[in-house]
């Protein structure tokens, strides 16, 4: 019983073994492209209405929030799987 415990934490520990990385990758780097996509028309300027067309503030927020949304739905996602594997020891 022991051992079959031991390999099942062994089991579990290599399976969620990136998952903090992972986190931690999607929870800093989304966020930074993101307010680089939000910058873009300040960035561009007229050269912004040139490559896609007219832009607005307001239609910007809403990517870089639904963007935003979207990262932390997929983070919650990848804890809850580590969540969900717990071996319950």
């Amino acid at each position: 019983m022991e051992e079959d415990r031991n390999e099942t934490v062994k089991k579990y520990i290599e399976d969620l073994g990136g998952v903090p990385e992972t986190l931690l990758s999607i929870g800093m780097i989304g966020p930074i492209i993101l307010a680089i996509v939000g910058l873009v028309p300040q960035i561009l300027g007229d050269g912004a209405e040139a490559i896609v067309g007219s832009i607005d503030q307001g239609m910007i927020n809403s990517i870089v929030n639904g963007g935003l949304l979207f990262t932390i739905l997929g983070m919650i996602l990848i804890g809850l799987k580590a969540h969900t594997k717990d071996p319950g020891l």
